[in-house]
């Protein structure tokens, strides 16, 4: 594989892709224009990082990749500042140029496909089921949601990069990452289950690196299921409103989830 230097859009075309996803007619036509913006040379930015071997992503068994593939992202794009990884205009160029495959296996935007998906959140569940979304329009109203939520990302946020279908590989990884032999084994317990993914990182109690890694110690070896640990991650931001559990030690924070754990 040849070396591949990582680029970005300037933001302006980061917009211009972020308007077809609103008016474009169709999947098809807004894939097809965002390409054409993505790749147009006007558009891009040279990033200041080392020229590196970007893999392909598995695009195979879809979620069940998802481990692999955020090792994948995180080691070729490389341990970057997380203000870089933060930028929008790095996430849009790799996802509608370097990984667009992926993206059309992973979160297909086609009319004939199925556009549900377990780790959807329960404002998208309430909206298909809105009187406003049945009918010749609901579909169309899906995609554009996938799209907003999957493909696009305009603003800098922990819920957009959470969600956003290249982004999430990369943080599920720098989040996780351990100084261990095994790596990456909270990332295979975070990434194995979807609902825990999101329940994790797009909370804020999740972005409490000490209180993150006690959480996934304990599933990563705890049988458990949804409601258990959706319970504990409310338990845990009701305890962090009267104490700071970011000044907790490792082993004080997975005393105190062992303590919630129903």
């Amino acid at each position: 594989m040849e070396l591949e230097t990582v680029k970005a859009l300037r933001a302006d075309a980061v917009q211009k892709i972020v308007d077809e996803s609103k008016t474009a007619p169709s999947p098809g036509a807004f894939l097809a224009n965002a390409t054409t913006i993505a790749t147009d040379p006007a558009n891009l930015l040279e990033l200041q990082l080392p020229a590196r071997t970007l893999r392909p992503l598995y695009v195979e068994g879809v979620s069940a990749n998802d481990s692999q593939n955020s090792r994948l992202v995180f080691e070729d794009i490389g341990p970057i500042a997380r203000s870089n990884a933060s930028d929008p205009r790095l996430w849009m160029y790799l996802t509608f140029v370097t990984y667009r495959e992926y993206m059309e296996s992973r979160w297909p935007l086609s009319l004939g496909s199925d556009l549900s998906d377990e780790a959807e959140d329960a404002s998208d569940v309430e909206e298909d089921a809105s009187p406003a979304a049945e009918g010749p329009g609901k579909k169309v109203n899906a995609w554009r949601r996938r799209a907003a939520e999957r493909w696009v990302i305009q603003k800098a946020s922990r819920r957009g990069l959470e969600r956003h279908g290249i982004s999430r590989l990369w943080w599920a990884s720098e989040l996780t990452i351990v100084d261990e032999p095994d790596r990456y084994r909270l990332t295979t317990a975070l990434t194995s289950n979807q609902d825990l993914w999101q329940a994790v990182l797009d909370r804020e109690i999740g972005s409490l690196r000490i209180v993150r890694q006690a959480i996934l110690e304990k599933v990563s070896t705890t049988p458990c299921t949804r409601i258990q640990y959706r319970d504990l991650m409310k338990e845990l931001y009701l305890e962090h409103g009267f104490r700071d559990l970011a000044l907790l030690s490792l082993g004080e924070a997975s005393d105190l989830v062992d303590e919630l754990w129903v």
